[in-house]
């Protein structure tokens, strides 16, 4: 394993095997095969001459770093379902489908927007809660960082994340670490993980697939999903591959 830099971007990194992920516990095999990127390595095999060998190497982009006291999640829902969306506010993140959808429930909900945006497109989101009538609905918190950020996914019935494309999103592991649910879209990355251990619900991209899923939720109260018990050794591997304290 090595662990490294590159151009400013996210820690990354390169994890080898000689079969691919099949030479890695199953566990870290599934993350693997969500979040890596896949590439072949050629590597002459010392002392052998020119006789070289292929390697599988995964690449790891976007370390989650999880604080060592997350917050205690005592929350339950009580008629009213507390939704959050917490990311950078951009067109990418699919803010517009989720108020489209939130506009055609049947209960009541409070929704937190938290992040930052261009100061346009905020403003337009907000003229379009406006216009669908949902003012009383929606709260701006602005941008939140560090142990706010866990205590507010914590004080949340179900995190939401309707992106248009997403390779990783960092946010869906961090919810997941506070015991919070998560509603992502099929283009997210971690979708296939989340629906395989029963941590949350996918859609598709289109206001009935995400409305069909929030009612899903609401009427469930959420009770049908697992806490990701194993997470702690999960997010172990990871700070253990970066040497992150």
């Amino acid at each position: 394993m090595e662990s490294g830099k590159s151009g400013g971007r996210s820690p990354q990194i390169e994890v080898e095997g000689d079969k691919g992920i099949e030479s890695f516990d199953s566990e870290f095999s599934n993350i693997l095969s969500e979040v890596g990127s896949r590439r072949w390595k050629v590597k002459n095999l010392e002392g052998r001459g020119n006789i070289k060998e292929k390697r599988f190497i995964f690449i790891i982009h976007n370390i989650v770093k999880v604080p060592a006291n997350l917050p205690l999640r005592d929350r339950v829902y009580d008629g009213t379902l507390k939704l959050i969306f917490l990311s950078r506010i951009h067109h990418k993140k699919g803010i517009e489908l989720l108020l489209e959808a939130l506009a055609l429930v049947d209960f009541p909900f409070q929704l937190s927007i938290v992040g930052e945006g261009d100061i346009e497109y905020v403003e337009s989101l907000k003229l379009k809660v406006k216009n669908l009538g949902l003012e009383d609905c929606i709260n701006w918190v602005g941008a939140v960082y560090g142990d706010e950020k866990f205590k507010l996914l914590a004080e949340n019935d179900l995190f939401v994340l309707p992106s248009y494309n997403e390779n990783f999103a960092n946010v869906v592991i961090e919810s997941l670490a506070v015991g919070t649910p998560v509603l992502i879209s099929d283009k997210v990355g971690l979708a296939q993980f989340v629906v395989k251990n029963e941590l949350g619900l996918t859609h598709q991209h289109d206001v009935d697939s995400l409305l069909k899923e929030l009612q899903h939720f609401t009427h469930t109260q959420g009770l049908t999903f697992k806490t990701y018990k194993d997470f702690t050794s999960l997010a172990s591997k990871y700070k253990l591959m970066y040497h992150v304290d």
